[in-house]
């Protein structure tokens, strides 16, 4: 994979960069580990090229890439190693297999009474967590271990074996059915006049003969309402979906489904529920569920929570921006800067610049909006992103720079637009962004384009063509709504949020 070391490099924390330097610090920084911490400061700071013959002979005058090559694997495997230490006790999983390396430590030591200790606090930890994948493997090594040891009771554990196949051939079971769901659901119409979602699910249950001790079981409720939760998603129904997540909720909350094991699925419930509200018309219980959500933070709030963070910080600006509170949404966005949890992270970093640029935007700042936007495309990751992305980004600056009438820049950017994504342009993939490339440019060229009839014709057609506006699509700015905003002489945010209440 390319630039493999560098990615690995810009997406660790402050907390991970400390540990791996004190990590590498067992080596006093001599030899070769000087130069791993050297080469990792270089790529770090400096945004040294990984695979430049000037960085070779930085290290190695006489340009012996093998020797390069090694040292960018022993900084590649310093970095993981330092990882897997700082994670290696922070959730349930992790725990057995620390556990597990021990056991096979000693296993190798012959001290099999430390053995049966070490598998015998993973099996404890396992069984809480209902890891059934984890107990096999435990398993398997108890009766490994039985072989030197003749106080071990291994009928116990065969037994125990036995029982755990029969729990996870239920769940292959349970895997089966939750497929045969998906399909019969997908091709359902929930549409029908005297048709209801619940019901056409409990006709499919019925019809696959489901027993009803199972339809009990914790995992299977949950597997079952994923399953139906993302076809709703896909068929872009939002008001079945939003109706069928706060049933799901209510229920799961009345028969006491939300134990410490599944609490992590109470988090993402409530962030599809947020999510839906506002594409349902339903955005008055929004607050509610906000307040729900920050609840369940707080019992999380040990683990590692962070795309609940920017879930719970998301959610608000959303609520904020749709129900006119321009600054507190801006006020949530700037907190989020230095959130101890995910500053530094650059998937967050550009999420949040992004958020100000168009919130800016909204408010007619369009100074500040393309201050945030110009962070955006400096940042470092921001080349290594998806073109689809980056291209909406640069017609963001475009459509800015057009309403600021900086026009020359605005055409500039055109040209460079065409230059730089010429090869993707050729896809009919990106028919869409070509032809609003075109407007845009007509647009920077011509004064008052926008009243010429011909032109104006070409802009209704896009208009047409173009899908409805969805809060939350890729197109950060969305191109039809800007195009009426302008037809209309009327300002963006007017226009996206009457069209928003019609959702």
């Amino acid at each position: 994979m390319r630039y493999f070391l560098t990615n690995l490099i810009e997406n660790l924390t402050k907390e991970e960069i400390r540990n791996f330097k004190i990590f590498n610090s067992r080596f006093k920084y001599q030899g070769e580990a000087k130069k791993v911490i050297r080469l990792f400061d270089l790529i770090k700071n400096k945004k040294a090229d990984e695979y430049e013959d000037k960085l070779v002979e930085q290290f190695y005058p006489n340009k012996s890439k093998n020797a390069f090559y090694r040292l960018k694997n022993r900084l590649v495997g310093d970095i993981e190693g330092s990882i897997v230490q700082l994670n290696q006790r922070r959730d349930d999983e992790s725990d057995v297999y620390y556990l597990l390396v021990l056991a096979n430590s000693f296993f190798r030591k012959s001290d099999f009474q430390r053995v049966s200790y070490y598998l015998k606090k993973a099996e404890k930890i396992a069984s809480n967590s209902n890891r059934y994948d984890l107990l096999s493997i435990i398993y398997g090594k108890f009766v490994r271990l039985a072989k030197h040891l003749s106080t071990f009771e291994l009928e116990e554990y065969l037994e125990k074996s036995r029982q755990n196949l029969l729990i996870q051939c239920q769940t292959q079971k349970n895997s089966l059915l939750i497929s045969a769901v998906t399909h019969k659901l997908r091709r359902t119409n929930f549409s029908g006049k005297n048709e209801t979602l619940i019901e056409t699910l409990n006709e499919v249950i019925t019809n696959l003969e489901i027993d009803s001790e199972t339809l009990k079981a914790p995992i299977l409720k949950l597997q079952l309402h994923q399953c139906v939760r993302g076809i709703l998603l896909e068929k872009k129904d939002f008001v079945t979906l939003s109706d069928y997540l706060l049933k799901s909720y209510h229920e799961f909350e009345r028969d006491g489904l939300f134990t410490k094991e599944f609490h992590e699925e109470k988090l993402i419930l409530l962030s599809w529920i947020v999510n839906a509200l506002p594409r349902s018309g339903k955005f008055e219980l929004i607050a509610d569920f906000i307040v729900e959500m920050e609840n369940a933070m707080q019992v999380f709030e040990k683990r590692n929570n962070d795309n609940y963070t920017w879930l719970l910080y998301q959610t608000k600006v959303i609520y904020f921006t749709f129900s006119q509170q321009l600054p507190s949404a801006m006020k949530l966005l700037k907190e989020l800067e230095v959130h101890p949890k995910l500053k530094n992270i650059p998937h967050y970093t550009i999420l949040i610049y992004l958020n100000l640029t168009v919130l800016n935007f909204y408010d007619n700042n369009l100074q500040e909006a393309l201050s945030y936007l110009s962070k955006i495309i400096l940042d470092p990751s921001f080349n290594k992103q998806e073109s689809t992305w980056k291209m909406n980004i640069t017609l963001v600056e475009i459509m800015i720079r057009v309403d600021s009438k900086d026009h020359t820049y605005a055409i500039n950017k055109c040209n460079e637009f065409l230059r730089k994504f010429k090869g993707d342009l050729r896809n009919e993939h990106f028919k869409r962004e070509k032809e609003f490339l075109r407007i845009l440019k007509t647009m920077a060229s011509k004064a008052r384009a926008i009243s010429d009839p011909k032109f104006s014709k070409k802009v209704q057609e896009f208009i047409a063509d173009s899908p409805d506006y969805e809060p939350g699509s890729n197109e950060a700015i969305n191109y039809k709504l800007w195009l009426i905003a302008k037809q209309k002489r009327k300002d963006y945010y007017s226009i996206m949020l009457k069209h928003f209440s019609q959702l």
